[in-house]
């Protein structure tokens, strides 16, 4: 017989409790032994996770830049709740001409380094999950209980690109609510938005829970997806890319993107003996 979620959360130690509650805010931290490590991590998110754990009196002790230990046993539930939902804070971003053209979607490898505690609680997780597969996205947003969460791609290829990844990775997950690729901004970028019945209302933790559930899966095929980034789409097809986008034809692009893949992947097949595309179980609407 499986163990209950709260038999689970009381068997935890301390350090896997402070860790949990790390990663679902979106530090990218990991258990190393009995010590939490930051990977990934900018300079900034070393010095504000330092000052974070300080103001809350976290009794840590720091190994490394990148590594602490923490010096109590226990670690309380409402401890781990003030963590996840410590409100992040208002930055300017902007998304530059060269980012949304073809050749930088293609030899960009990963997405772009975020400050942890300036991006929202309950969407940063998948977030910085998003960049560490190389689909560069520059913000995300809760919603605030009010609004639909939402999370900002670079230009249009990176959340085609998403698009294809969800049918191929993400579509057997149970999740709370819908999550479509959405174009915004007159079809000049694109955005994951959260979709819920008429009768429902927004669950903060509805959202974490869908948002940890494709952060854990897409980092589990991290390099096979950004390899397969890598194989399909080369800078010379940019001029057929960019005639797509110059003709608005959004689904003869998404069309065109998921025929590169499947190619490439139908070629590993062949080469290895084995079927690896999962079948995608219906067309994108547009």
């Amino acid at each position: 017989m499986r163990n209950s979620l709260y038999v689970l959360t009381k068997m935890q130690g301390g350090t896997e409790r402070l860790a949990e509650a790390l990663q679902l805010r979106g530090f990218s931290v990991e258990m190393e032994d009995d010590c939490i490590c930051l990977k990934n991590g900018t300079v900034r998110d070393r010095e504000e996770l330092k000052f974070f754990l300080d103001k809350l009196n976290i009794p840590v002790y720091w190994h490394r830049e990148d590594s602490f230990q923490l010096l109590v046993n226990r670690f309380p539930i409402q401890m781990m709740k003030k963590i996840i939902q410590c409100d992040g804070r208002d930055y300017p971003f902007s998304v530059a001409g060269y980012q949304l053209r073809w050749r930088n979607f293609v030899t960009r490898r990963y997405g772009i380094c975020t400050e942890t505690l300036q991006l929202c609680p309950f969407t940063a997780v998948l977030l910085k999950a998003l960049n560490e597969v190389g689909i560069v996205t520059v913000t995300c947003c809760n919603g605030h209980k009010r609004h639909q969460p939402n999370f900002q791609f670079s230009g249009l290829f990176n959340g085609l690109w998403f698009k294809f990844v969800q049918a191929q990775y993400l579509n057997e997950l149970i999740l709370h609510y819908n999550w479509k690729v959405e174009f915004v901004y007159g079809n000049r970028s694109t955005a994951l938005v959260a979709h819920k019945s008429a009768s429902e209302n927004w669950n903060m933790m509805k959202v974490l829970a869908d948002c940890e559930q494709m952060a854990k899966t897409l980092r589990k095929s991290a390099k096979e997806i950004r390899y397969l980034k890598r194989a399909s789409f080369k800078r010379s097809m940019k001029e057929t890319a960019e005639a797509f986008v110059d003709a608005n034809d959004m689904k003869g692009l998404y069309d065109w993107m998921k025929q590169q893949v499947e190619k490439r992947i139908n070629e590993q097949s062949k080469a290895s003996g084995r079927h690896v595309l999962r079948r995608e179980d219906e067309c994108a609407n547009f």
